[in-house]
């Protein structure tokens, strides 16, 4: 078997001819005379490219070994560090991490400040799932921005500042850490919404049984004496209001037990039991019946009750939950109408407990 090989920039061409049979000095150089006069150029497909490997720079594992006690902070540890456990650790944030910082206006830092609390949600697979917890380690780059002297209490045009962002997000170690570094929770945005408005709006409907990160900051922020009862944003609602209407059964639980007023109004005229019965939140009207709600509160602005607005979404397992509760069905609105003159299902107009 013939083969060529080629060394790339020199040019020259060897060939030697592999045999089962040892041949002498003169007679292989006899044949290799021959064979370099008879063999043709190569092809290019003929040649045979070496590749010459790169050396590994050598590591002293003996002189590292002190440095894997404690978290290590240098290539050549966590290089060793990698060898041992298969997989090197995350590498702590640190201060050149966030790139132009100290060229940034306040305006510019501000925003970043904001942008980067905004940006941690907690994330889930599933309406119900497990919230992801921020690791304190994630708060790096913001002391970063409040040594660069970013201000804790620094809002957006909405007047919307970090503590009502981590709280809207459910996340109650950022609103610690928040806490912590001075940050005001009675602040409220252009809409008169504080952190406890924007937490409890943030949380879905849940069991007694379940854990609602949500919650857990509006414990946490009753504990810190946050204005819990006072209307805000456009419709003048409560927490309390906002919660009935998302069905948040241990948030309403956890309100009432700080004392709420059950009869307050929002600018539509509608009281919590009209919220939960919109949203048909049939938990939520049990409980408000705990609370000695009235069921039959008549709105300010058009005199509906709860079940006018059961009667008019054609919701007969609400109407019916309402009569069994206690709530009367001849009593009239503004207009003179009772709840099944507001009926558009025909085969609920038959149920003899509306007359």
């Amino acid at each position: 078997m013939q083969t060529t090989v080629r060394f790339g920039s020199f040019g020259s061409w060897w060939s030697s001819k592999s045999s089962s049979t040892q041949q002498t000095p003169s007679t292989a150089s006899t044949f290799q005379s021959a064979t370099r006069q008879q063999t043709p150029a190569p092809r290019q497909s003929d040649t045979l490219a070496i590749a010459i490997p790169r050396r590994q720079p050598e590591v002293n594992y003996e002189a590292d070994y002190l440095s894997l006690l404690c978290l290590p902070s240098s290539p050549r540890a966590r290089a060793i560090w990698g060898y041992l456990v298969g997989s090197p650790p995350r590498e702590q944030p640190r201060a050149s991490e966030i790139p132009g910082i100290r060229d940034m206006s306040s305006q510019q830092l501000e925003k970043l400040w904001l942008n980067k609390v905004r940006k941690w949600r907690p994330q889930n697979t599933n309406p119900h799932g497990q919230y992801r917890r921020v690791n304190p380690h994630e708060f790096a780059e913001l002391r970063q921005l409040l040594d660069a002297g970013v201000s804790v209490n620094a809002s957006d045009r909405y007047g919307k500042t970090a503590a009502m962002l981590a709280a809207g997000n459910g996340h109650l170690p950022l609103v610690e850490f928040l806490l912590d570094e001075g940050a005001n929770l009675h602040a409220t945005d252009r809409d008169g919404f504080n952190a406890l408005h924007d937490a409890a709006s943030g949380g879905y409907q849940v069991t007694e049984d379940e854990e609602e990160p949500h919650n857990q900051v509006v414990e946490f922020l009753l504990e810190q004496n946050v204005a819990h009862d006072e209307p805000a944003g456009f419709f003048q609602k409560t927490p309390f209001a906002t919660a009935a209407r998302r069905g948040n059964i241990p948030l309403m639980k956890m309100l009432h037990a700080k004392g709420i007023d059950l009869e307050a109004v929002s600018r539509n005229g509608d009281q919590a039991i009209h919220e939960a019965v919109a949203e048909n939140q049939t938990a939520a009207v049990m409980l408000l019946k705990e609370f000695e709600a009235d069921l039959n509160a008549r709105n300010t602005k058009n005199g509906n009750r709860p079940a006018h607005i059961a009667a008019y979404m054609s919701n007969e397992p609400m109407l019916r939950l309402l009569y069994k509760q206690g709530a009367s069905m001849r009593l009239p609105n503004d207009k003179g109408e009772l709840p099944r003159q507001l009926v558009r299902d025909p085969q609920i107009m038959t149920l003899g407990y509306l007359y």
